[in-house]
């Protein structure tokens, strides 16, 4: 979405309640700075240094995640990270839902 895009939802609050109001205006405001920080880093790459280093850190974040997607291909675990919590007791009066 762009800033443009931003300006049209924000045009769009009113009809809300005060909170939902409230919590809309907190998220459009997230997004208008992450914009500004994705067209300031856009802005950026137009200076040929930046873009190289930006090229040679891409290419070497795509290495790690090929070598990562390799040892796991060879020793899988017995669990997914985001599935070892989900395993541990709970206290003994914790219900499952």
């Amino acid at each position: 979405m762009c800033l443009r895009g931003l300006d049209q939802e924000q045009a769009g609050l009113e009809g809300l309640q005060a909170s939902q109001q409230k919590t809309a205006e907190q998220l459009l405001a997230n997004a208008s700075s992450q914009a500004q920080r994705i067209a300031s880093g856009i802005k950026a790459l137009a200076e040929p240094d930046i873009r190289e280093a930006f090229a040679i850190a891409n290419r070497r974040a795509d290495a790690v995640w090929q070598h990562f997607d390799r040892l796991i291909q060879r020793h899988p675990p017995a669990l997914l990270p985001i599935e070892a919590p989900l395993n541990l007791p709970g206290p003994p009066d914790h219900a499952v839902r």
